[in-house]
């Protein structure tokens, strides 16, 4: 179980199904929580990168991704979901004037304070997971 450090005793519940995660993120105050669409309908989200000293790689994927991004040999293996459209609509609070789409928003980083909206559909009924992407080396961007 995840303890809060400052003080308190108490759990806040989460545990790791996979041993290979190392980080545990909070969403609206919750570790891993769900949010249910219907197939075709656009919702918005509003993402704002809290972390002081982590960059955010956002990604839409069939599957929880714990492949290494920075390891040129594991992104063969992975699970982007092409079920689901994304638009980038704002950054930082500035609407742009027309929405992008693309790889660029497909994978989005987020720097440290960085705010987005962003229009997510989904064709199809399934579970999907908006999750940043592990990356062992995050200035690897050469391969």
């Amino acid at each position: 179980d995840l303890h809060v450090r400052v003080g308190a005793t108490d759990s806040i519940g989460a545990s790791y199904s996979d041993s290979s995660v190392t980080d545990a993120w909070a969403v609206n105050g919750q570790y891993q929580p769900q949010h249910a669409m219907a197939p075709g309908e656009w919702q918005i989200f509003d993402v704002v990168n809290a972390a002081g000293d982590r960059i955010l790689e956002l990604e839409i994927n069939t599957a929880l991704q714990t492949v290494d991004v920075g390891d040129p040999a594991s992104v063969s293996t992975a699970t982007t979901s092409g079920e689901c459209s994304s638009y980038l609509l704002a950054v930082d609070g500035i609407y742009l004037d027309t929405a992008r789409s693309g790889p660029h928003v497909d994978h989005l980083v987020l720097v440290q304070a960085q705010r987005v909206s962003l229009a997510v559909k989904c064709d199809t009924a399934g579970t999907y997971f908006l999750q940043t992407a592990y990356s062992s080396s995050v200035t690897n961007y050469e391969a």
